[in-house]
C-alpha cells in the first residue's frame, strides 16, 4: 500500500466518524433536554455519542502522530492516546447498550455506569499494552463491540408488542447491522495480523475504509436512534397533554358541580353548561326551597342538613327527563329547566313527588327526616328569558312559601 494515502484516507475517514459521532450527541441531547426526567435512556444515549467522538478523536490524534495506521507506536502520549481511542469507543456503545437496556427496563444507573466505565477503562489499558497499533485497535475492540451492538439490537427487538413500533424496530436492525461490521473486522483483521497481509488485497481495503463504513453506521444508527428518542418524547408529551386536559376537567367540574349534592350550580346556569337542549324551545323553570333548613341546622345539626339537601337533590334528580337539568342555587334552592313543559302540568306533580318522597333516615339526626319543600314556577319561550324565568319563579315561590314557624313544612317523627 501507499502509505501516505493510506494514512490521509484512514484520518480523513476517522475525521468524519467523529464528526457523526459529535452531531448525534448534540441532537440526541436537544431531544432529551425537552423533556423534565432528564435521567434516563435518551441521556445514556447522547453521552454514548459524547464518548463515542472522544474515542474517534484520540484515535485520529493517534493515527496522525504515528504517521501509518499500519504501524505501532511508543511513548506516552501515543499510550495514553490508544487508552483514551479504547477507553471511549467501547464506553459510548456500552453507553448504547445500556441505555436500550433502560428503554426496555428500569436499573440502578449510577451504579451500573461506574461498574461499566471500571470494567471498560481496565480493558483499554491491557489491550494497549499488548500492542498499540490501529489494527490492534481494531482488533481489541471488536469483540467487545460485536457483543455490545448484539446485546442492544436483541434487547430492542424483545421489547413487549406495546411498546415495539417500526422505528424501534429499525434501531435493533441499525444494532444488528453495526454488529456483523464489527464481526466481519473481527474476522479480518485477526486473520490479517496472523498472516501479516495488511499491504494489498482486502484486509488492505478494510484497513483502508474501515473508518468510512463505520460512519455509514454511525449515520444509520444516529438517524434510528433519533426517530426513537423523538417518537418516545411525542408520546410522553401527548401523555403530559392527556394528564392536564383530565387536570383542567376535574378542576371545571370542581368550579362547575356543587359538592354537597352533585348538581350543577348556579355558574354553570349562567354558563349555560347543559341548557343546549333549551335553546330554540320554549319550557317551564321550577324553583325548589327547602321549608325548615334553619331549624334543621340548629337542632339537628349542619351535616344533618346537609344529607338533607343531599336527600332533596336524589329525589328531584330521580323525577326528571334526560333533557331536563337541575341545578343547586343558592342555601337551600334548587332550580329544575324543564324544556317544552309547561308550569301548570310540572308544578302540580313535583309537589306531589315531594310530598310522598320517602323520608331520610340518617344517624346525624333524633329519627327520620320528612322532606317539605315550597316550589315557584314560570315559563320561558327561548333560552335568553332564563334568568326572567327564574326570577318569576323565585317571586312565585315567596309567595307560597309558608312563613310561620308552626307552618314548617320539615316534619320530624320521633
Amino acid at each position: 500500500m501507499n502509505a501516505p494515502i493510506d494514512y490521509l484516507v484512514t484520518l480523513l475517514g476517522t475525521a468524519t466518524a467523529a464528526g457523526m459521532a459529535a452531531m448525534f450527541a448534540f441532537l440526541v441531547m436537544l431531544v432529551a433536554r425537552r423533556i423534565r426526567r432528564r435521567r434516563d435512556y435518551r441521556t445514556t444515549w447522547s453521552e454514548g455519542w459524547i464518548a463515542l467522538a472522544v474515542g474517534y478523536v484520540a484515535r485520529f490524534a493517534f493515527i496522525e502522530t504515528v504517521g501509518d495506521p499500519a504501524a505501532s507506536g511508543s511513548g506516552t502520549r501515543l499510550v495514553l492516546l490508544a487508552i483514551a481511542a479504547h477507553f471511549g469507543s467501547l464506553l459510548g456503545v456500552g453507553l448504547f447498550a445500556f441505555g436500550s437496556t433502560l428503554f426496555a427496563r428500569s436499573l440502578p444507573r449510577q451504579t451500573v455506569l461506574r461498574v461499566m466505565a471500571g470494567a471498560i477503562a481496565l480493558y483499554s489499558i491491557i489491550a494497549t499494552f499488548a500492542s498499540p497499533s490501529l489494527p490492534a485497535l481494531v482488533l481489541w475492540e471488536s469483540p467487545l463491540m460485536l457483543v455490545l451492538f448484539g446485546w442492544a439490537g436483541a434487547t430492542l427487538l424483545m421489547l413487549p408488542d406495546a411498546r415495539r413500533s417500526r422505528r424501534s424496530s429499525a434501531l435493533a436492525s441499525a444494532f444488528a447491522v453495526a454488529s456483523l461490521l464489527w464481526a466481519s473486522w473481527f474476522g479480518a483483521f485477526g486473520l490479517a495480523a496472523l498472516t501479516g497481509g495488511f499491504e494489498s488485497g482486502p484486509f488492505g481495503a478494510m484497513l483502508r475504509f474501515h473508518a468510512y463504513l463505520e460512519a455509514v453506521s454511525l449515520i444509520l444508527l444516529g438517524i434510528t436512534m433519533l426517530g426513537v428518542a423523538m417518537e418516545q418524547t411525542g408520546r410522553e408529551l401527548a401523555d403530559v397533554t392527556e394528564a392536564l386536559a383530565v387536570a383542567h376537567d376535574q378542576v371545571r367540574r370542581t368550579e362547575l358541580y356543587d359538592l354537597k349534592t352533585g348538581c350543577l350550580n348556579d355558574r354553570a346556569f349562567h354558563e349555560q353548561v347543559g341548557l343546549e337542549v333549551a335553546r330554540g324551545a320554549h319550557g317551564a323553570v321550577l324553583v325548589c326551597d327547602i321549608d325548615g333548613m334553619h331549624r334543621i341546622n340548629s337542632e339537628q345539626g349542619p351535616l344533618a342538613g346537609d344529607e338533607l339537601l343531599w336527600h332533596c337533590a336524589q329525589v328531584l334528580r330521580g323525577s326528571i327527563r334526560p333533557t331536563d337539568r337541575l341545578f343547586r342555587w343558592r342555601g337551600d334552592e334548587f332550580v329544575l329547566i324543564l324544556p317544552g313543559a309547561r308550569v301548570d302540568e310540572v308544578l302540580p306533580r313535583f309537589e306531589k313527588i315531594i310530598e310522598n318522597a320517602w323520608p331520610l333516615r340518617t344517624k346525624l339526626a333524633r329519627g327520620p327526616l320528612k322532606l317539605r319543600a315550597s316550589l315557584g314556577g314560570a315559563e320561558f319561550a327561548t333560552v335568553r328569558e332564563l334568568d326572567q324565568a327564574v326570577h318569576s319563579a323565585e317571586d312565585q315561590l315567596s309567595r307560597r312559601k309558608p312563613r310561620a314557624s308552626g307552618s314548617l313544612r320539615i316534619i320530624i317523627n320521633d
